[in-house]
């Protein structure tokens, strides 16, 4: 799919819509959208997506003129009983993946589990084809990644809708070994090989009719067992709880040190806890604060210390018709299995006005790793929106790693069912030289019908 070229994926694409073209049973017509962008000194994007309401066809083309090794090309289909192509993942894909790599209030926990197609202008790792009966009730495909490791999989999801009440995962998966290493005591486990072998779950269970509001808590569980490995699992406890005048999300997980992702690796975490909260949430002043204690795996038996991390955040949000103000500063400590302790502190300030057509936001923050020099940011960005056209103009500075000056301007003009424009961005810190190494120019068109 990576290699495919992209005009036949186009005329393909074009042959198997036009034919189902005509409106049925209430859908809407086809629609077309055809964006193309070409960034000097060398890349050209372009993507075509066709539309009929709940079925898409989309064509990417990626192509580094300087470098052709780096093209990408794929084209894909999706409606809501097949996806096929490059494909993004949801719900228990994305937890046997990553366990204990979320925050309390991600979508993870109540998106559908499964495979859908991916439309952005960008390049996939994930390519393969995912068939549901209505109401993705019962689904089941396949899929290969940017390792060129394949799974297939089913999932059953039940109630709730496109959040359902119950999931379920069943996956098998076939990594390569990973016995090679630069190092000669490495931090993890080398994957032996093997076919891999996942199940997992989630419940969520509403609460309204006790707290009178939008309340949630749920459960989720994976475990991984393979050829020439022991089983192993993870499991997250999670909940939420919504009113007008508080806004409030927990989570609670802990992973086994045998557990392994489809991919073959030992995630780092071994327990992570944490919890957010927000004040009237749907006022003009909004406090927040958030906290987070995370602990790692250790698979060396002599170290003398867990490793781990706790965070604490705090800040707030006041919003008028017109200003948008944001406060927060956090803290972060770590330690690690030899008792060492670092401590990152940092503070933000961003402020944003608008009165149309002109709007005008800028940005300030400050990070300080132990006792080093604080290390400073700044960004300033105009835009000016008249009827059809769009100006913007952005500054921005800053000293970690390396002192550097960034800027971009742009200007695009706006009809009906098209949107072109021209800029012109400062990438990176200045070097003598060929200019065309930090300065990057940007032509964009986009079509729709």
């Amino acid at each position: 799919m990576k290699n495919s070229r992209f005009h036949p994926a186009i005329v393909l694409a074009v042959c198997v819509l036009s034919s189902i073209s005509q409106p049925a049973g209430g859908d809407p017509p086809l629609s077309s959208e055809i964006t193309t962008r070409l960034d000097l000194p060398g890349y050209w994007s372009n993507r075509l997506i066709l539309d009929r309401g709940q079925t898409r066809m989309v064509a990417v083309s990626l192509r580094d003129i300087r470098d052709p090794e780096r093209d990408f090309q794929a084209a894909g289909f999706g409606s809501p009983a097949l996806a096929a192509g490059p494909l993004d993942a949801g719900g228990l894909l994305r937890e046997v993946s990553n366990p204990l790599g979320y925050g309390p209030a991600s979508d993870v926990f109540s998106e559908t589990t499964g495979l859908s197609l991916r439309t952005i202008m960008a390049k996939s790792s994930r390519f393969g084809i995912w068939a549901s009966v209505p109401g993705r009730a019962f689904s089941l495909g396949g899929y290969r990644n940017g390792e060129d490791i394949s799974h297939a999989a089913a999932a059953v999801n039940l109630g709730g809708g496109t959040n359902p009440a119950f999931s379920g995962l069943m996956m098998v998966s076939n990594p390569g070994e990973r016995l090679e290493t630069d190092t000669w005591f490495p931090e993890k486990p080398l994957f032996p090989g093997g076919t891999l072998y996942h199940a997992a779950a989630r419940m969520r269970v509403p609460f309204d009719n006790l707290t009178g509001a939008e309340t949630r808590a749920g459960l989720s569980f994976g475990v991984s067992r393979g050829e020439r490995t022991p089983a192993a699992g993870f499991v997250h406890a999670f909940g939420s709880h919504k009113s007008k005048n508080v806004e409030v999300n927990v989570l609670s997980g802990f992973c086994n040190e045998g557990y392994l992702t489809p991919g073959g690796a030992y995630p780092s975490l071994r327990t992570s806890h944490s919890a957010a909260v927000r004040l009237f949430p749907k006022g003009p002043l909004i406090p927040r604060a958030a906290a987070a204690r995370d602990g790692y795996q250790v698979f060396r038996p002599t170290s003398p210390f867990r490793p781990s991390r706790r965070s604490l955040s705090a800040g707030a949000e006041y919003k008028t018709k017109n200003l948008s103000l944001n406060l927060e500063g956090t803290g972060k400590r770590e330690r690690d299995a030899g008792g060492r302790e670092s401590v990152r502190r940092s503070a933000d300030a961003s402020v944003r006005y608008r009165r149309n057509p002109l709007v005008i936001s800028g940005q300030a923050g400050v990070v300080r790793q132990d006792d080093s020099e604080p290390a400073l940011t700044a960004a300033l960005e105009a835009e000016y929106r008249p009827k059809g056209w769009e100006f913007t103009a952005r500054a921005g500075y800053g000293t970690a790693p390396v002192q550097a000056v960034t800027g971009k301007i742009s200007c695009s003009i706006r009809r009906r069912g098209m949107n072109a424009g021209v800029s012109a961005e400062l990438s990176r810190p200045f070097e003598p030289g060929d200019p065309l190494r930090y300065l990057v120019f940007s032509l964009f068109w986009r079509v729709r019908r």
